[in-house]
């Protein structure tokens, strides 16, 4: 009997032991990425991803949230996370570094894994809405992706053609515009309807 009750004691302290490693804090072997987490201002919150971080305190005068990026390399075991801003005269990397892995960047690279995921999901969402919004607006008379030709054959020539800034300069091409009728906007994006918004 005395021999059954320590039995059970000790596969009872096993299982406590096991249970204590499990729920273990994360190792952290970069001091550099645990500077980097000090410095988040902003994560997405379905995913927990990194968006955004604070600048160092030793940085240039510019002081403006910095974008997150960390990838993989070909070596295992280690990542290079990039801490930039996009800016048109330069390449506005701020910070770069090649990092081991370590629990918090494999954590961080899920969460980055998992926001690409929800971003497709949804910009498949969004354009789903704008297809069906377009349809509503117009009565099922024009259709998501449609050529500026083929809307002005069904709806006519607009009152005002509103242009949109860019003509191939920061990533907008050319032919990006809003066509304007009495009780409705059409955004064209390329050439190709995008939305479209009651003129009130």
């Amino acid at each position: 009997m005395k021999t059954m009750s320590l039995v059970a004691i000790v596969v009872v302290l096993l299982t406590v032991c096991r249970m204590g490693q499990a729920v273990e804090p994360p190792k952290f072997l970069s001091a550099t990425f645990q500077d980097i987490l000090s410095r988040v201002v902003r994560r997405d919150v379905d995913s927990g991803a990194i968006l955004s971080v604070k600048a160092k305190e030793d940085a240039s005068t510019l002081r403006l949230d910095l974008q997150f990026k960390i990838e993989e390399t070909l070596h295992q075991n280690e990542v290079v996370v990039v801490i930039w801003k996009n800016m048109k005269t330069n390449d506005g990397v701020y910070e770069m570094y090649r990092l081991k892995m370590d629990d918090a960047i494999q954590q961080e690279l899920r969460n980055q894994k998992r926001f690409q995921e929800l971003q497709k999901e949804r910009q498949k969402k969004a354009l789903e809405e704008r297809a069906k919004k377009i349809e509503q607006l117009t009565e099922g008379k024009l259709k998501y992706g449609m050529m500026a030709n083929e809307v002005e054959a069904i709806k006519g020539k607009p009152l005002v053609v509103e242009k949109v800034n860019g003509g191939g300069a920061a990533g907008i091409p050319p032919e990006t515009f809003i066509w304007v009728y009495p009780n409705l906007k059409l955004h064209f994006y390329g050439g190709m309807l995008t939305d479209a918004e009651r003129n009130n």
